[in-house]
Protein backbone atom coordinates (compact mmCIF):
# COMPACT_ATOMS: atom_id res chain seq x y z
CA UNK A 1 0.00 0.00 0.00
CA UNK A 2 1.38 3.22 -0.60
CA UNK A 3 -0.90 5.83 -0.23
CA UNK A 4 -2.71 6.43 3.41
CA UNK A 5 -5.00 8.67 4.82
CA UNK A 6 -4.42 12.84 5.01
CA UNK A 7 -5.01 11.99 9.09
CA UNK A 8 -1.70 9.90 8.92
CA UNK A 9 0.61 12.37 6.43
CA UNK A 10 1.30 14.78 8.55
CA UNK A 11 2.66 12.43 11.77
CA UNK A 12 4.84 14.66 14.91
CA UNK A 13 7.86 15.02 14.76
CA UNK A 14 10.04 12.19 13.08
CA UNK A 15 8.02 9.01 12.59
CA UNK A 16 9.20 5.91 11.56
CA UNK A 17 7.19 2.86 10.68
CA UNK A 18 9.82 -0.32 10.32
CA UNK A 19 9.13 -3.48 9.32
CA UNK A 20 8.99 -6.48 11.83
CA UNK A 21 6.96 -7.20 14.71
CA UNK A 22 6.11 -4.00 16.74
CA UNK A 23 5.58 -3.14 20.46
CA UNK A 24 6.70 0.02 22.29
CA UNK A 25 8.34 0.72 25.46
CA UNK A 26 9.22 2.81 28.43
CA UNK A 27 9.55 2.94 32.52
CA UNK A 28 8.16 5.16 34.82
CA UNK A 29 10.75 7.91 36.38
CA UNK A 30 11.70 6.85 40.37
CA UNK A 31 12.46 8.89 43.54
CA UNK A 32 15.27 8.03 45.52
CA UNK A 33 13.54 5.96 47.28
CA UNK A 34 12.41 3.60 44.82
CA UNK A 35 8.72 5.47 45.13
CA UNK A 36 7.30 6.79 41.90
CA UNK A 37 7.23 10.26 41.49
CA UNK A 38 3.58 11.69 41.81
CA UNK A 39 4.62 15.20 41.49
CA UNK A 40 5.17 16.05 37.51
CA UNK A 41 5.96 18.76 34.92
CA UNK A 42 4.37 18.91 32.02
CA UNK A 43 4.73 20.75 28.97
CA UNK A 44 2.70 21.69 26.02
CA UNK A 45 4.39 19.89 23.02
CA UNK A 46 3.99 16.54 21.59
CA UNK A 47 7.46 16.05 20.04
CA UNK A 48 8.88 19.17 20.15
CA UNK A 49 10.62 19.59 16.37
CA UNK A 50 10.63 20.10 12.97
CA UNK A 51 12.35 19.40 10.33
CA UNK A 52 12.86 22.52 8.01
CA UNK A 53 9.23 23.87 8.97
CA UNK A 54 7.62 20.32 7.51
CA UNK A 55 5.91 17.88 10.16
CA UNK A 56 7.46 14.62 8.83
CA UNK A 57 5.28 11.54 7.41
CA UNK A 58 5.52 8.31 9.00
CA UNK A 59 6.97 5.70 6.98
CA UNK A 60 7.98 1.97 6.46
CA UNK A 61 10.89 -0.11 6.39
CA UNK A 62 9.85 -2.01 3.28
CA UNK A 63 10.37 0.41 1.04
CA UNK A 64 6.45 2.15 0.73
CA UNK A 65 5.93 5.35 0.31
CA UNK A 66 3.79 7.34 2.06
CA UNK A 67 2.36 10.05 -0.17
CA UNK A 68 0.21 13.31 0.71
CA UNK A 69 -2.80 14.87 -1.02
CA UNK A 70 -0.13 17.47 -1.98
CA UNK A 71 2.44 15.29 -3.45
CA UNK A 72 4.80 14.89 -0.17
CA UNK A 73 6.52 11.95 0.62
CA UNK A 74 9.28 10.70 2.50
CA UNK A 75 11.33 7.06 1.11
CA UNK A 76 13.82 5.42 2.86
CA UNK A 77 16.47 4.27 1.10
CA UNK A 78 18.80 2.04 2.94
CA UNK A 79 19.57 1.61 6.83
CA UNK A 80 22.87 0.72 6.98
CA UNK A 81 24.20 -0.90 10.45
CA UNK A 82 27.88 0.05 11.72
CA UNK A 83 29.39 -2.80 10.47
CA UNK A 84 28.81 -4.19 6.80
CA UNK A 85 25.39 -5.09 5.19
CA UNK A 86 22.52 -3.63 5.38
CA UNK A 87 19.25 -4.00 7.71
CA UNK A 88 16.24 -6.17 6.12
CA UNK A 89 14.48 -5.94 9.26
CA UNK A 90 13.20 -4.43 12.41
CA UNK A 91 10.88 -4.39 15.19
CA UNK A 92 10.68 -3.22 18.78
CA UNK A 93 10.96 -5.35 22.11
CA UNK A 94 9.38 -3.04 24.69
CA UNK A 95 10.82 0.46 24.02
CA UNK A 96 14.27 -1.24 22.78
CA UNK A 97 14.93 -1.48 19.13
CA UNK A 98 16.19 -4.72 17.03
CA UNK A 99 17.44 -5.35 13.37
CA UNK A 100 18.31 -8.18 11.51
CA UNK A 101 21.11 -7.80 8.91
CA UNK A 102 21.89 -8.76 5.35
CA UNK A 103 24.74 -10.59 7.16
CA UNK A 104 22.18 -12.57 9.21
CA UNK A 105 23.23 -10.23 12.35
CA UNK A 106 20.93 -9.64 15.11
CA UNK A 107 21.55 -6.07 16.42
CA UNK A 108 19.71 -5.23 19.85
CA UNK A 109 20.89 -2.87 22.91
CA UNK A 110 23.69 -0.56 22.04
CA UNK A 111 24.60 -3.16 19.08
CA UNK A 112 22.42 -0.31 17.22
CA UNK A 113 24.66 2.57 17.92
CA UNK A 114 26.22 4.00 14.52
CA UNK A 115 23.19 2.77 12.44
CA UNK A 116 22.01 5.15 10.05
CA UNK A 117 18.90 5.23 8.22
CA UNK A 118 19.18 7.01 4.90
CA UNK A 119 15.97 8.80 3.04
CA UNK A 120 14.81 11.21 1.01
CA UNK A 121 11.83 13.85 1.65
CA UNK A 122 10.10 14.73 -1.84
CA UNK A 123 8.41 18.24 -1.80
CA UNK A 124 6.36 18.29 -5.30
CA UNK A 125 9.86 16.94 -7.81
CA UNK A 126 12.58 18.03 -5.33
CA UNK A 127 14.10 15.50 -3.38
CA UNK A 128 15.83 16.19 -0.11
CA UNK A 129 18.33 13.30 0.79
CA UNK A 130 18.71 13.00 4.83
CA UNK A 131 19.92 10.84 7.37
CA UNK A 132 19.39 9.68 11.50
CA UNK A 133 22.04 8.68 12.81
CA UNK A 134 21.92 6.28 16.29
CA UNK A 135 24.31 8.34 18.65
CA UNK A 136 23.78 6.31 21.64
CA UNK A 137 21.74 3.85 23.16
CA UNK A 138 21.04 2.93 26.65
CA UNK A 139 18.32 1.80 28.67
CA UNK A 140 16.27 4.23 31.16
CA UNK A 141 17.18 1.95 34.05
CA UNK A 142 19.32 -1.29 34.33
CA UNK A 143 17.39 -4.21 32.93
CA UNK A 144 14.54 -1.31 31.96
CA UNK A 145 12.27 -2.55 28.75
CA UNK A 146 12.47 1.64 27.98
CA UNK A 147 15.43 2.75 25.79
CA UNK A 148 16.84 5.68 25.00
CA UNK A 149 18.67 6.87 21.57
CA UNK A 150 20.41 9.74 21.22
CA UNK A 151 20.14 10.89 17.52
CA UNK A 152 21.22 12.96 15.28
CA UNK A 153 19.96 14.36 11.80
CA UNK A 154 21.56 15.21 8.73
CA UNK A 155 20.23 16.75 5.84
CA UNK A 156 22.89 17.15 2.17
CA UNK A 157 26.32 17.88 2.91
CA UNK A 158 25.61 19.84 6.27
CA UNK A 159 26.39 18.93 9.63
CA UNK A 160 24.95 16.54 12.19
CA UNK A 161 22.94 18.04 14.61
CA UNK A 162 20.62 16.83 17.30
CA UNK A 163 17.60 15.19 16.58
CA UNK A 164 15.88 16.37 19.58
CA UNK A 165 16.10 19.12 21.65
CA UNK A 166 14.39 20.50 24.78
CA UNK A 167 12.65 23.67 24.66
CA UNK A 168 16.01 25.66 26.03
CA UNK A 169 18.23 24.04 23.50
CA UNK A 170 19.63 21.38 25.30
CA UNK A 171 20.21 17.81 23.89
CA UNK A 172 18.07 14.95 24.67
CA UNK A 173 17.26 11.49 23.76
CA UNK A 174 14.38 10.14 22.07
CA UNK A 175 11.83 6.81 23.14
CA UNK A 176 10.82 4.68 20.23
CA UNK A 177 7.11 4.18 20.71
CA UNK A 178 4.98 1.50 17.92
CA UNK A 179 2.40 3.86 16.50
CA UNK A 180 1.97 6.98 15.31
CA UNK A 181 -0.16 10.75 16.42
CA UNK A 182 -1.66 13.22 14.41
CA UNK A 183 0.10 16.32 15.02
CA UNK A 184 -3.33 18.38 14.91
CA UNK A 185 -5.75 16.76 17.16
CA UNK A 186 -2.72 14.51 18.96
CA UNK A 187 -4.85 11.39 18.87
CA UNK A 188 -3.57 7.91 17.97
CA UNK A 189 -3.91 7.03 14.84
CA UNK A 190 -1.60 4.08 13.34
CA UNK A 191 -3.72 1.11 15.62
CA UNK A 192 -5.19 -0.36 11.97
CA UNK A 193 -1.62 -0.04 10.31
CA UNK A 194 1.04 -2.33 11.51
CA UNK A 195 4.99 -1.94 11.78
CA UNK A 196 4.34 2.22 13.22
CA UNK A 197 7.61 3.50 14.91
CA UNK A 198 7.79 7.08 16.02
CA UNK A 199 10.70 8.44 17.59
CA UNK A 200 9.50 10.38 20.74
CA UNK A 201 11.71 13.47 21.81
CA UNK A 202 11.80 13.37 25.50
CA UNK A 203 10.99 17.14 25.95
CA UNK A 204 6.98 16.09 24.54
CA UNK A 205 3.90 14.55 26.29
CA UNK A 206 4.35 11.14 24.32
CA UNK A 207 7.63 10.19 25.73
CA UNK A 208 6.91 11.75 29.06
CA UNK A 209 4.07 9.76 29.76
CA UNK A 210 5.73 6.58 29.23
CA UNK A 211 8.16 7.74 31.52
CA UNK A 212 5.61 7.92 34.05
CA UNK A 213 4.88 5.19 34.03
CA UNK A 214 2.21 4.27 31.02
CA UNK A 215 3.61 2.20 28.60
CA UNK A 216 1.39 1.34 25.99
CA UNK A 217 3.19 -2.03 25.24
CA UNK A 218 2.55 -3.67 28.79
CA UNK A 219 -0.20 -6.10 29.45
CA UNK A 220 -3.82 -4.51 30.72
CA UNK A 221 -4.51 -4.05 34.25
CA UNK A 222 -7.77 -4.20 35.76
CA UNK A 223 -9.06 -4.79 31.91
CA UNK A 224 -7.72 -1.39 31.24
CA UNK A 225 -5.18 -0.53 28.35
CA UNK A 226 -2.12 1.09 28.97
CA UNK A 227 -2.69 1.88 25.75
CA UNK A 228 -5.35 4.30 26.79
CA UNK A 229 -4.11 4.83 29.65
CA UNK A 230 -0.64 6.27 28.01
CA UNK A 231 -3.12 8.26 25.59
CA UNK A 232 -5.31 9.60 28.57
CA UNK A 233 -1.69 11.07 30.12
CA UNK A 234 -0.72 12.32 26.64
CA UNK A 235 -4.18 14.63 27.39
CA UNK A 236 -3.90 15.15 31.03
CA UNK A 237 0.31 16.41 30.37
CA UNK A 238 -0.85 19.15 27.75
CA UNK A 239 -4.69 20.45 29.32
CA UNK A 240 -6.11 19.13 26.10
CA UNK A 241 -9.58 19.08 27.67
CA UNK A 242 -11.58 18.66 24.76
CA UNK A 243 -9.48 16.62 22.99
CA UNK A 244 -8.77 18.64 20.25
CA UNK A 245 -5.21 19.14 20.22
CA UNK A 246 -5.48 22.45 22.05
CA UNK A 247 -3.41 22.87 25.05
CA UNK A 248 -4.33 25.19 27.71
CA UNK A 249 -0.91 24.85 29.94
CA UNK A 250 2.24 26.20 30.62
CA UNK A 251 5.55 24.58 30.20
CA UNK A 252 6.84 23.76 33.88
CA UNK A 253 3.82 23.99 35.50
CA UNK A 254 3.62 20.97 38.21
CA UNK A 255 0.26 18.98 38.41
CA UNK A 256 -0.01 15.76 40.68
CA UNK A 257 -1.14 12.58 38.93
CA UNK A 258 -3.20 10.13 40.60
CA UNK A 259 -4.97 6.74 38.48
CA UNK A 260 -7.35 3.63 38.79
CA UNK A 261 -4.37 1.38 38.47
CA UNK A 262 -1.64 2.44 40.73
CA UNK A 263 0.95 3.46 38.83
CA UNK A 264 1.02 7.24 40.34
CA UNK A 265 0.27 6.98 44.11
CA UNK A 266 -1.17 9.92 45.86
CA UNK A 267 1.47 11.51 47.31
CA UNK A 268 1.84 11.37 51.04
CA UNK A 269 1.12 14.32 52.68
CA UNK A 270 0.05 16.31 49.13
CA UNK A 271 -2.75 18.98 48.59
CA UNK A 272 -3.85 19.52 45.81
CA UNK A 273 -7.18 20.67 44.02
CA UNK A 274 -8.97 18.24 41.32
CA UNK A 275 -8.38 19.80 38.14
CA UNK A 276 -9.38 16.88 35.69
CA UNK A 277 -10.35 13.52 35.15
CA UNK A 278 -9.01 12.01 32.16
CA UNK A 279 -9.93 9.66 29.15
CA UNK A 280 -7.92 8.92 25.63
CA UNK A 281 -10.44 11.32 24.27
CA UNK A 282 -9.57 14.29 26.93
CA UNK A 283 -11.22 15.14 29.86
CA UNK A 284 -14.27 13.19 30.94
CA UNK A 285 -15.03 15.90 34.14
CA UNK A 286 -13.26 19.39 34.60
CA UNK A 287 -13.51 21.94 37.66
CA UNK A 288 -13.29 25.45 35.99
CA UNK A 289 -11.46 27.06 39.20
CA UNK A 290 -8.63 24.46 39.46
CA UNK A 291 -7.28 25.05 36.12
CA UNK A 292 -3.68 25.61 35.39
CA UNK A 293 -3.85 28.73 33.43
CA UNK A 294 -6.29 30.68 35.51
CA UNK A 295 -9.90 31.09 33.39
CA UNK A 296 -8.71 28.92 31.40
CA UNK A 297 -12.09 28.01 29.35
CA UNK A 298 -11.99 25.16 26.88
CA UNK A 299 -14.61 25.20 24.19
CA UNK A 300 -16.26 21.66 25.14
CA UNK A 301 -19.23 21.19 27.33
CA UNK A 302 -17.86 18.85 30.04
CA UNK A 303 -19.57 17.74 33.50
CA UNK A 304 -18.01 19.36 36.95
CA UNK A 305 -16.22 16.41 38.87
CA UNK A 306 -17.65 14.68 41.78
CA UNK A 307 -16.27 11.20 43.34
CA UNK A 308 -13.14 9.94 42.62
CA UNK A 309 -13.04 8.06 38.92
CA UNK A 310 -17.11 8.92 38.68
CA UNK A 311 -16.81 10.30 35.20
CA UNK A 312 -15.47 6.84 33.55
CA UNK A 313 -11.81 8.67 33.65
CA UNK A 314 -8.57 6.58 34.29
CA UNK A 315 -6.46 9.75 35.72
CA UNK A 316 -6.59 12.59 37.59
CA UNK A 317 -5.05 15.42 37.57
CA UNK A 318 -4.26 17.74 40.47
CA UNK A 319 -3.01 21.42 41.38
CA UNK A 320 -0.78 21.70 43.98
CA UNK A 321 -2.02 23.87 46.39
CA UNK A 322 -0.02 26.76 46.92
CA UNK A 323 1.51 26.22 43.66
CA UNK A 324 1.63 27.00 39.93
CA UNK A 325 0.03 30.16 38.47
Amino acid sequence: MRRYTQTIRTIIGLTLALTGVVACGDLAEETGDGGLRELQLNGFRMNSWELNGFRMNGFRMNSDVLVGDEGDFIEISEIKPPKSGVVIATWLVGGELRALTSKGALLSGEQIVGTEIQYKLSEGKKGKKKRVRFKSAQPLAPGADVWLYDLDIKDGNGSWRPLCETSGGARTEALLLGNVWDPLTAARVGDDISGLITFACRDGALAKCVEFGYRPWQADADDIAFTDLHQACTRLVRADYCGDGVSFTLEGTPVHLLDLVGVQLAAEGAQYAVEAEWGPDGATCFNPNNTRIPGASPPCALPLCGEPFSSGGLIESGKPIGEGP
